[in-house]
């Protein structure tokens, strides 16, 4: 599949270390903690402050590594909202970083 992963932590060790993931024909940003996607912009840090409760350097780091990875795709229109990408092809993987829905 696709995609560059990021690690978003400061310290292997740190608790509630949350990692993105770029799935690149989408340009979506995906949380591998909780296989969501997340709306570019003010959402990022919003979904890893509320949801997962990391704040200060490593929310830091984690915003750092968005930037990075927004970047890679800057030049084909920038990160996508999750509600407006592109879907897949009916009958194609599913991705593999996403919770698979039935429906």
């Amino acid at each position: 599949m696709p995609g560059r992963a990021a690690d978003g932590t400061k310290d292997e060790a740190d608790k509630g270390a949350a990692a993105i993931w770029l799935y690149e024909p989408a340009r979506v940003l995906i949380c591998a903690d909780c296989k969501a996607a997340i709306r570019p912009g003010p959402n990022i840090a919003q979904h890893f402050r509320k949801t997962h409760e990391i704040k200060g350097d490593e929310l830091q780091g984690i915003l750092e590594l968005a930037r990075a990875l927004a970047e890679t795709v800057a030049g084909t229109g920038g990160l996508q909202d999750p509600y407006a990408a592109e879907l897949p092809a009916d009958g194609s993987e599913p991705i593999q970083q996403l919770t698979i829905q039935a429906g």
